[in-house]
């Protein structure tokens, strides 16, 4: 990877929402220790450099960047550790479905992101520091990161848990909090050209979310099937999904009307709380 720009960057970001982070008491004089924890992967003679992981609130007043030493002629699955002191108190980290921090993994930062001070918190919007040397792009070369945990140590033990993937039902409740798509839903017909229909979510939804159209989807009323044109918000919530569906003329009033679910699983409504 050639140098970048000042204000360039290339990173791999996850954001964590504040009520995952709300034991940690960051931004408190009761802040507690906390452990990163990830293995990498390099492919390549080539892939060898400085790169930085980064830890930043979500207002991006304050960052802890650590600096990663990548071996040359390394293709293991290394596991690295780190221990995080809890920030200085007296600046807010979120504690509710907000964002709260993000970590960054970051290979290539220009120099306005790059701090010169390493496993400190310092005031910033920083990625990586001065450290940092950008990582060969040859063809023969690859990094790869996985296995990422970010965990409380209250008891300051210094030491991970053993890395665990989650079970698919425990994996899918967690994404149906963020975004789903919806094929049908039921109500009344209300006009010649509207549908009120309502559901209920899988499960609760990270925040109220947003809907939009996707595909061709068709309201249906037990006799005729148009398509959907718009849909204007009732009462949609975290909680459940309200609308009023607004389709051609041709609807019978007071019949019970829906969401036309049948396999053309391309049309669905989005419904977005991410």
């Amino acid at each position: 990877m050639t140098n970048i720009g000042p204000t360039a960057y290339c990173v791999a970001m996850q954001y964590i929402e504040g009520n995952r982070i709300a034991d940690l008491q960051w931004g408190t004089t009761n802040g507690k220790y906390a452990i990163l924890r990830f293995c990498a992967t390099y492919v390549g003679p080539s892939m060898s450099g400085t790169w930085c992981v980064s830890i930043r609130n979500s207002p991006i007043t304050h960052s802890y960047v650590i600096n990663i030493f990548v071996p040359p002629n390394t293709a293991s699955n290394k596991e690295y550790t780190y221990i995080i002191p809890p920030p200085p108190s007296g600046f807010t980290w979120a504690t509710d479905a907000s964002n709260a921090i993000s970590i960054c993994f970051s290979p290539a930062v220009g120099a306005n992101f790059q701090t010169p001070t390493a496993s400190a918190w310092v005031a910033g919007n920083y990625l990586a520091t001065t450290a940092i040397t950008a990582l060969s792009s040859t063809s023969d070369s690859s990094l790869t990161i996985g296995d990422v945990g970010f965990y409380a140590d209250p008891n300051m033990t210094g030491r991970a848990p053993e890395f665990a993937v989650n079970n698919y039902e425990e994996d899918l409740t967690e994404c149906l909090r963020y975004w789903y798509p919806l094929y049908t839903a039921v109500g009344l017909v209300s006009s010649a050209t509207q549908i009120y229909v309502a559901a209920a979510h899988w499960v609760p939804m990270r925040v109220g979310p947003a809907v939009a159209l996707v595909g061709t989807v068709r309201a249906y009323d037990r006799g005729v099937a148009p398509n959907i044109a718009s849909f204007a918000n009732y009462s949609t919530t975290n909680e459940n999904f309200s609308q009023i569906l607004t389709s051609a003329t041709g609807l019978t009033v007071g019949r019970t009307g829906s969401i036309l679910a049948d396999a053309q699983v391309a049309n669905y409504i989005a419904v977005n709380a991410r």
